[in-house]
């Protein structure tokens, strides 16, 4: 699950969410000559960090810290140079769509049991409340440079729209 490309393109990470299973491998090489690195994501003897994006330094992943039962319990970041997992947040809620900002050190998440977008410093531990009652849908994501914030909204709507593209461009 979540898998998810390195800044610079030279590392694939993916992930078991009921198991301690991420593994790293070079997508530039042939599906023959690869060598996946199994990489160990646990934070404690019975959870473990569950990577789903990159710092645009590449020297960090940040994604959420399951309990036994694949259950949420928390935010948690992963050092790529000291190979370690350490929860920076906790929380009992269903977090989605993580997106670094581009000095590595805070990301945003969102939180859907909360309805609520969070910045985390990763190295303080500390997170504010950007945005309450956004009822998140299952995307985060930001432009290439940061400046633009992208989240689906999940709303229920009994209408059906539809757009005639003729004549677009």
């Amino acid at each position: 699950m979540y898998p998810a490309y390195s800044p610079a393109g030279d590392r694939l990470i993916a992930s078991l969410l009921r198991a301690n299973e991420s593994i790293q491998m070079d997508p530039r090489r042939e599906w023959s000559a690869q060598q996946p690195d199994t990489l160990d994501m646990k934070v404690t003897d019975d959870t473990w960090m569950v990577p789903s994006a990159w710092s645009p330094d590449g020297r960090q992943l940040v994604g959420t810290v399951v309990n036994k039962a694949g259950s949420p319990i928390g935010v948690g970041v992963y050092d790529v140079t000291s190979r370690t997992a350490r929860m920076v947040a906790k929380g009992s809620s269903t977090f989605l769509g993580f997106v670094w900002l581009p000095d590595s050190r805070r990301a945003l998440y969102g939180d859907t049991d909360t309805d609520t977008l969070w910045l985390v410093d990763v190295e303080s531990g500390s997170r504010k409340a950007l945005a309450t009652g956004l009822k998140l849908g299952l995307g985060l994501a930001a432009s290439p440079d940061r400046r633009t914030l992208y989240a689906s909204i999940a709303r229920q709507q009994a209408d059906l729209w539809m757009i005639d593209m003729k004549g677009a461009r």
